[in-house]
């Protein structure tokens, strides 16, 4: 059982996420959430041509820009999904395209399940876990070669004629794609996967809102109060072990900065540590390449504007803290509801904000999350054996 079916499954853990801004029931969520501090995000997802003036509530959930997806994120998008039309929500998926690929196995293989165990159809070339997907480049050739393999797969299932015919349109969207990068290739795939399932979100690809002045903001706010947001991260963390329930995050050290750089000689993605020095404070890396990075910040007043010029920065975890004013909530998963609630703390008590409210979906806090309508816990597999 997850820890977040546990604390749902009593009344002290259900107490436990609600004071954390966790909410279980939509109609709960509902009723607390109001048009964002900030209008980025809302920008960002207005459709063409669909502005009619008014300021709606902004709800998003997050995720790894992938060529497949699990149960609990399809859980997650067809929540989000269900509170547009009826509710007057927009709905935003943010498609995070900025991490490692190697984050998580579905951003880069197909896993095809087979008599004897699963076989892994890899959509991106090798070497490429350490990138984040908006710098692996793709050749048309193995893609097709990849997906080759996929039909010798559907040949072993005996899939039907409407699998047969799925898999065509999936192969036709792949051939006629000008996509060079896996995050374009994703972002087809993806939309491709959420239109046979109804699943109609407003996209943004996370890479485009770090080029913002809003986000930006949060950043260097977070920045200039990273002692204290240091102090309440780590103190929030050891409370949550105290009673026993794993935050899945560890304690930050001192040298710490939420910032990661992409080196643009071999593309991986590195971490930036704290340095302070005569000169001011500086974010530094060191790449397995050889080569050094070192961006100034500032002295009293720290700025991204230098590591902002290269283009190739990006958050970590804390991205949902920035999201924050610029979204109205956001649908957790499994995850995310929990180690939301230590950014909860740090939003309250080291960045004196209010954090917008979290709703998870109701499968999720049961102990078995699997949707009935996936194969194989896979939103691809469940698509090409014509489900």
């Amino acid at each position: 059982m997850s820890a977040l079916a546990e604390l749902a499954a009593s009344e002290a853990g259900t107490a436990l996420l609600r004071e954390e801004g966790v909410f279980l029931d939509r109609r709960s969520f509902l009723g607390a959430i109001s048009a964002p501090a900030r209008d980025a995000l809302a920008r960002l997802s207005q459709p063409t041509g669909r502005d009619d003036g008014r300021a709606h509530p902004i709800v998003y959930t997050a995720h790894q820009l992938s060529v497949d997806y699990g149960a609990s994120v399809f859980a997650k998008l067809t929540a989000l999904s269900g509170l547009e039309a009826p509710h007057d929500v927009r709905a935003c998926g943010l498609w995070v395209d900025v991490d490692r690929s190697g984050s998580d196995k579905r951003m880069t293989v197909i896993s095809w399940p087979r008599r004897g165990g699963r076989a892994g159809v890899t959509m991106a070339p090798p070497g490429s876990k350490k990138r984040e997907p908006r710098f692996i480049p793709i050749e048309k050739r193995e893609l097709l070669s990849a997906l080759d393999r996929l039909r010798t797969y559907l040949g072993e299932a005996g899939v039907g004629r409407r699998g047969l015919d799925r898999y065509a349109h999936l192969r036709d969207v792949v051939s006629r794609s000008a996509a060079d990068t896996l995050a374009d290739l994703s972002a087809e795939v993806t939309d491709l996967l959420l239109a046979e399932y109804g699943i109609r979100l407003a996209p943004v690809r996370l890479s485009r809102l770090l080029e913002e002045k809003d986000f930006r903001e949060q950043v260097e706010a977070c920045l200039n109060a990273l002692p204290r947001v240091i102090e309440v991260f780590n103190r929030a963390v050891f409370d949550l072990r105290d009673r026993g329930i794993d935050p899945l995050l560890h304690p930050l050290a001192d040298d710490y900065l939420p910032l990661r750089i992409s080196c643009p000689s071999d593309a991986t993605r590195l971490p930036l540590r704290r340095r302070d020095g005569a000169g001011g404070t500086y974010a530094v890396a060191t790449c397995g390449c050889g080569a050094r990075y070192r961006f100034r910040l500032g002295r009293r007043e720290l700025s991204l504007d230098e590591i902002a010029q290269t283009h190739r920065w990006s958050p970590d975890v804390l991205v949902l803290i920035f999201v924050n004013d610029l979204a109205s909530g956001v649908v957790a998963g499994k995850s995310s509801a929990i180690y939301g609630m230590v950014l909860n703390r740090v939003l309250r008590e080291a960045l004196d904000k209010e954090p917008i409210p979290m709703l998870v979906p109701e499968g999720l806090t049961s102990p078995d999350a699997a949707d009935a309508r996936l194969v194989a816990d896979s939103l691809m597999v469940s698509y090409l054996l014509g489900g």
